[in-house]
C-alpha cells in the first residue's frame, strides 16, 4: 500500500498500514471515487472496527498529496469545485502571463474571487471578456475640485483676438481655465488631457494666435486626418481671416483629382496659420527641412495619442523628433 506521510511516498505493508488506521481518529474516504471500490473499502473497515467517513476533497490538492476537505470557501471552476487556494493559484499564473504580478492587483482579484466563488468569473474579469462594475470596482474618489469659469474679458489676450473670442463665447471652460493657469500664456509646454467637446482645440487656438499676433511666430496646428485638417481650416479661415492667414497643409501620394484641386490652392507654407495632417507637414520637413515650416512659435499636436498606433505611431514619433530638432 502507499502512504504519503508529510508530502513523501512511502509503500507499506498491508499489515502496516492497517495499524495507521486504527491509530488514526478518522479515516477520509474520497467521494467521486469508484464507487465498488469505496463500498468493499468501507466494509474492510467495518470489520476492522475503524471508524471511516466519505468526504469531498479539493482534486488539485490530492494530486499534490494535500487533503483540503469541501468547505465555505470552495470555489467553482469548470465544472467541478476546488479549494480557494488551487483556484487562486490559477489566478495567480494567469496574471504572470499579463505582467499584473503587484500586490495591488492581487488583492483586487482575491477579492472577486472571494466574493464569486466562482474562478471561471474571476478570470473573464481579468480578460476583459466580463465588465462587471460592481465586482471590478477597485474604489471611489469623489470630485471635490471647484471648478473655475472666467470671463473671456479678465484674460491678458490681445484684443482683436479677445474681440473675436467673445463672438462666440463669454466664459472659458474648467479645462482652458486650468490650462492658462498652468502656463499655457507664458510659452509653456503642457499635455491636454480631457473629455471629448470639453474645449481643448480653443486652448491649442489661445496659444497659437496669441504667438502670431504678438509677432511671436506662426502656429502650427497639426491633426491625423485630412477630413480634420480641412474642417479646423474652415473654422479658423472663419474665425481669424480678418486677422492673419491661414493655410492648409495636407500630404498626398496621388495626382491632384478634380475634387483635390481646392486643397491645392489653399496650401501655402507662408501663411501664419498652419493647418495641417502629420504626414503633410512632415513631409514639408524632411523635402524642405527646417525653413520650410518658417518661423513657428507655437505647436499644437491634436490628437496626439495616435503616438500608440501601431501602423502610424512610429510616423507620428519621427514628426515629433524633427519638429523638436528645428524648434527646440
Amino acid at each position: 500500500m502507499i502512504i504519503y506521510r508529510e508530502g513523501k511516498r512511502e509503500l507499506r505493508k498491508p499489515s502496516d498500514s492497517i495499524e495507521l488506521m486504527r491509530r488514526a481518529n478518522l479515516v477520509y474516504m474520497v467521494e467521486g471515487s469508484d464507487e465498488d471500490a469505496i463500498s468493499a473499502f468501507s466494509n474492510m473497515l467495518d470489520r476492522y472496527q475503524i471508524t471511516s467517513k466519505r468526504q469531498k476533497l479539493c482534486r488539485l490538492c490530492l494530486l499534490k498529496h494535500r487533503i483540503t476537505p469541501f468547505s465555505k470557501h470552495f470555489v467553482s471552476a469548470g465544472g467541478e469545485r476546488i479549494c480557494f487556494d488551487c483556484a487562486f493559484e490559477e489566478v495567480k499564473r494567469e496574471m504572470g502571463a499579463y505582467s499584473l504580478i503587484s500586490q495591488a492587483s492581487i488583492r483586487q482579484l482575491a477579492s472577486i474571487l472571494k466574493k464569486t466563488h466562482n474562478l471561471d468569473i474571476t478570470l473573464d474579469i481579468l480578460h476583459g471578456r466580463v465588465l462587471d462594475r460592481s465586482l471590478s470596482l477597485v474604489d471611489i474618489i469623489e470630485n471635490n475640485v471647484e471648478e473655475k469659469r472666467v470671463s473671456i474679458d479678465k484674460i491678458n489676450l490681445p484684443n482683436d483676438l479677445k474681440s473675436v473670442i467673445e463672438k462666440e463665447i463669454s466664459e472659458l471652460l474648467p479645462v482652458q481655465f486650468l490650462a492658462i493657469e498652468a502656463g499655457l500664456l507664458r510659452g509653456e509646454n503642457l499635455l491636454v488631457v480631457s473629455e471629448t467637446a470639453s474645449g481643448k482645440t480653443l486652448i491649442g487656438e489661445l496659444a497659437g494666435m496669441s504667438h502670431v499676433l504678438k509677432n511671436k511666430g506662426k502656429m502650427l496646428f497639426s491633426v491625423p486626418l485630412v477630413a480634420l485638417a480641412t474642417q479646423k481650416y474652415d473654422q479658423f479661415s472663419q474665425r481669424y481671416s480678418s486677422l492673419t492667414s491661414v493655410s492648409l497643409i495636407v500630404g498626398r501620394t496621388r495626382i491632384w483629382t478634380k475634387h483635390e484641386r481646392g486643397l491645392k490652392a489653399r496650401s501655402d507654407s507662408h501663411a501664419d496659420v498652419l493647418v495641417g495632417t502629420y504626414e503633410g507637414l512632415d513631409h514639408l520637413l524632411r523635402v524642405g527641412g527646417c525653413k520650410a515650416l518658417g518661423d513657428v512659435g507655437c505647436i499644437v499636436l491634436d490628437e496626439v495619442h495616435l503616438l500608440m498606433d501601431e501602423e502610424r505611431g512610429h510616423k507620428v514619433d519621427g514628426f515629433i523628433a524633427r519638429l523638436k530638432q528645428c524648434y527646440p
